[in-house]
């Protein structure tokens, strides 16, 4: 940014500050980052799929006006699976290689220029992987583990009390009118343990 009309006198006469880097303590357990990578698109589950049609919405309006402020996104429901229910009837649970099981939810939007899914978390094993991706392009896969999901809904629901809103974990966009959610459980992990709806996408 600039300099604030300030001389270069006064600019080197400022302090510096300096800003020490962390190093975890001995034992202390390293956050695990979610992670965008490439895998085989064979490994990919066959998804249940639900088909939203074309948006119908007064933004395009609202563009057109001029008036107000520009929406980034806009909320759609998604009725198929706005329940815990109906999301864990839509969910097609295969065994993977490792002993584990392995389900897949995609929702598509005709023309959407991007899609967010709203994961709506009750219950969830920490152990479980979820990975975001599009049909369109398997191989590069939004990876995160369920443990670190769980943090960022205990979050929300410390800042703002208990509410679907809080424990909602919105997945990111992946560039497509279309976006997958896989779930992966590992060996000895019941598919009861998983607890979770997709009421929404934006």
């Amino acid at each position: 940014c600039g300099g604030g009309g300030q001389s270069t006198a006064e600019l080197a006469a400022a302090p510096v500050l300096r800003v020490e880097g962390r190093v975890a303590p001995m034992g202390e357990a390293a956050p695990v980052a979610a992670s965008v990578k490439a895998r085989e698109a064979t490994a990919s589950p066959e998804p249940a799929r639900i088909t939203l049609g074309a948006l119908q919405s007064l933004k395009e309006a609202a563009v057109q006006a001029g008036t107000g402020p520009r929406l980034v996104g806009e909320a759609r429901a998604v009725s198929a699976a706005a329940t815990p229910a109906q999301t864990q009837r839509l969910l097609r649970w295969e065994g993977t290689a490792t002993g584990g099981q392995v389900a897949a939810l995609s929702v598509s939007a005709k023309n959407a220029l991007g899609l967010r899914l709203g994961v709506q978390v009750n219950a969830l094993p920490e152990q479980a992987v979820l990975r975001v991706y599009s049909q369109a392009r398997p191989a590069t896969v939004y990876q995160i583990l369920g443990k670190d999901v769980l943090r960022h809904v205990l979050r929300n629901i410390q800042a703002e009390g208990d509410t679907s809103d809080a424990r909602t974990w919105w997945a990111p966009e992946m560039g497509s009118d279309e976006a997958t959610l896989e779930i992966e459980l590992p060996m000895g992990v019941p598919v009861q343990a998983v607890d979770i709806a997709l009421p929404s996408v934006s």
